[in-house]
């Protein structure tokens, strides 16, 4: 009877302690990415709010640059969490949605699934604020 009652206080103890340990992990995974979105939308806002006129051509041209930068953008969060999720193997589903959704384009596709290295969010993200780089211009042309 009372080596029952000490292995049912350590077990319990032992459950409580993990199931906090746990939860507490979830919540910083909830904070972590409520905070990345919040930030892609700071910079898809960000990216939207800089634009004036480009630095060649007109306002139209502006504003495709403006949609290709946020769609790599975007783009670069949802590899993000495949990558995650999946240990840096994105299948050919994946990249199916992404084409699907609107976000990548066949060829960009093409150059992002042949590049067999990790992080191809990481590339993605470096295309949104080349496009965003190339299209800016000069001090002049900036809000």
């Amino acid at each position: 009877q009372a080596n029952s009652q000490i292995l049912t206080g350590l077990l319990t103890f032992f459950i409580v302690f993990y199931s906090n340990h746990c939860y507490d992990r979830y919540t910083r995974l909830y904070e972590l990415c409520r905070a990345l979105l919040t930030h892609t939308v700071g910079a898809a806002m960000m990216i939207r709010m800089s634009y004036r006129v480009p630095r060649r051509g007109t306002l139209k041209e502006g504003k495709r640059c403006v949609q290709l930068s946020v769609r790599y953008l975007l783009a670069s969060v949802i590899l993000f969490f495949m990558e995650v999720l999946q240990d840096d193997k994105i299948e050919a589903k994946d990249w199916e949605f992404l084409q699907e959704a609107g976000l990548l384009q066949p060829i960009t596709v093409r150059l992002l699934s042949e590049d067999k290295a990790p992080f191809q969010s990481a590339l993605a993200v470096y295309w949104a604020y080349d496009v965003v780089e190339s299209g800016l211009g000069s001090d002049r042309d900036r809000v």
